[in-house]
């Protein structure tokens, strides 16, 4: 004889969220931000991971905060399934033909190619260059949807609007499930 399980349903599980970038971007800044609403904070360097939960609008979130190391990135893809949207942030100070590598890799992983991605772009009004362009062309064979964002990871009402952007890409691609 079969029973029933009874329990929340799949569509109100929290979804799962991974935040990606290179060392010093400001994910783990980002990630606590999100959780306490504040952005005066002193993050140190994440060694693996961070996963906290975050919610906004009703919904929430299970986010995880991955280390940026290149020594780490391959073991990044251990976290990669059952994810439902990523947040790349970039450095606009840091090695950027490292960092677009990385993300138009990223973003064609079997377990992550489908997915939205917000692209965050912290410090771009500290330099001069065409960074949204090499970041639109990384992105352009990615099947998933994609937005790209300025952020200051120092303002909170810039960290907020990046929340409640990653939530509309979110419930705007979520399909029911029964």
């Amino acid at each position: 004889m079969g029973g029933t399980c009874s329990g929340p349903s799949l569509k109100d599980l929290p979804k799962k969220i991974l935040i990606i970038g290179n060392s010093g971007g400001g994910k783990t800044h980002l990630l606590y931000s999100w959780v306490l609403g504040t952005n005066d904070l002193d993050t140190v360097p994440t060694d693996s991971f961070n996963v906290e939960r975050v919610a906004v609008e009703g919904k929430v979130y299970m986010v995880w905060d991955l280390c940026g190391r290149k020594d780490f990135r391959l073991k990044r893809r251990q976290f990669y399934h059952g994810t439902d949207g990523v947040v790349y942030i970039i450095d606009a100070l840091s090695d950027i033909e490292d960092t677009i590598d990385d993300l138009a890799k990223v973003t064609m992983e079997r377990d992550l190619n489908s997915l939205p991605f917000l692209v965050l772009i912290n410090k771009r009004k500290d330099i001069n260059s065409d960074l949204v362009i090499k970041v639109e062309s990384a992105l352009k064979n990615h099947p998933g949807s994609s937005q790209v964002m300025d952020v200051n990871i120092m303002d909170k009402e810039s960290v907020s609007a990046a929340l409640i952007q990653l939530h509309k890409m979110l419930t705007s691609t979520s399909s029911v499930i029964p």
